[in-house]
This record gives C-alpha cells, sequence and structure tokens, in this order.
C-alpha cells in the first residue's frame, strides 16, 4: 500500500542543515499495522508528514496504492487533501470551540472529503460508537482528558473513511507519562 524509495527530507536550522531522513526505503503491505519506533528528534514525525504531504522530500518517491503521491523524478506532488489519508497529529488538531459531534463532522461537510449531508450524522455516531465516546457526543472538546481528545481525533480520521490511517505518538490512554517520548 505504500512504497518508499530514497527518501530525503533535511531542515535548515541556525547552524547549518539536519537530515531529518536519509535515503529510506519502505513498504508497507496493505492490511499491514507498521509501527515506527525511535528516539524523539529521530524523523519519525517527518516520515509521516511527508507520506501525509504535509512536508515536501528533497529527493526520492512516495506511492500510495500504486500511485505516486510525491516524486522528483519526474516531478510529482499529489496535495494532501487529495491522498484520502486520515492523520491523528502529536497534538491531537481537536477545535476547541466545537462539540465531540462537530470535530469529527467537520470534515465530512466542508473540504475535499465532504459526503452528502444526509449521510454525515450516521457517519459520526459510527465513528464515535467505534471510539466509545457516544456519551461525549455534545461534551465541548475542551472538557475532555488528553485520551479522550486522542479518540475525538482518531474517530474524525475513521469517519471520513480514508484508505491509510497515519498516527503520531499515540498513546495508552493509562499512562501518566507525558514525555513524547514513545515514537
Amino acid at each position: 500500500m505504500i512504497s518508499i524509495r530514497r527518501l530525503h527530507k533535511r531542515f535548515q536550522v541556525s547552524d547549518g542543515v539536519v537530515a531529518a531522513i536519509k535515503s529510506l526505503d519502505l513498504e508497507i503491505a496493505e492490511g499491514e499495522l507498521f509501527v515506527i519506533v525511535g528516539a524523539s528528534g529521530s524523523g519519525k514525525t517527518t516520515l509521516l508528514r511527508c507520506i501525509a504531504g504535509l512536508e515536501t522530500p528533497d529527493h526520492g518517491e512516495i506511492r500510495i496504492a500504486d500511485k505516486v503521491v510525491s516524486s522528483d523524478h519526474p516531478p510529482t506532488w499529489i496535495p494532501p487533501q487529495q491522498r484520502k489519508l486520515g492523520m491523528v497529529f502529536q497534538s491531537y488538531a481537536v477545535w476547541p470551540h466545537l462539540t465531540v459531534s462537530q470535530n469529527i463532522a467537520l470534515p465530512l461537510a466542508e473540504g475535499s472529503q465532504k459526503i452528502p449531508r444526509k449521510e454525515v450524522a450516521a457517519r459520526v455516531k459510527e465513528a464515535l460508537h467505534l471510539v466509545q465516546l457516544e456519551e461525549q457526543a455534545d461534551r465541548p472538546a475542551t472538557l475532555l482528558s488528553g485520551g479522550q481528545q486522542q479518540r475525538v481525533a482518531l474517530a474524525r480520521a475513521i469517519a471520513v473513511s480514508s484508505r491509510l490511517l497515519l498516527m503520531d505518538e499515540l498513546r495508552h490512554p493509562r499512562s501518566s507519562r507525558g514525555d513524547g517520548d514513545r515514537g
């Protein structure tokens, strides 16, 4: 499902250049659960952002379902909204002014992943059920615990029927450790 060849990504920093990804080759089969583990700063998030189209690699090729979404030869770039991916960010990206249901419904009602309005409520209800947040549906997102906010972000990614879910630094809901070094 994901094929990566010769992927390079560097960042300019005050004292030079940092290579976040150096000539990475990777194959992930359809239906495979793949986990990347590494130290903080080792390039895990950068890799996910390159796959999602939120970062532009310097070199290499990324294919999703046999379709080239990023390449330097020939130059190819498919924008994030056309890659049909769901991403749960490290920060969860939960909109604080919306309820749980509204957070999940927003990409279904607006933008490139929009579905017919009459289908939105059913899709939200199904996603809430999958992440066991039905009873918090009308609660403001800011009144949820960190683990619950993470499940809202997961429900939002599931609700849009993504062909691929990218999840950055998921934490076990019972974990009290919050240092971010669990890859």
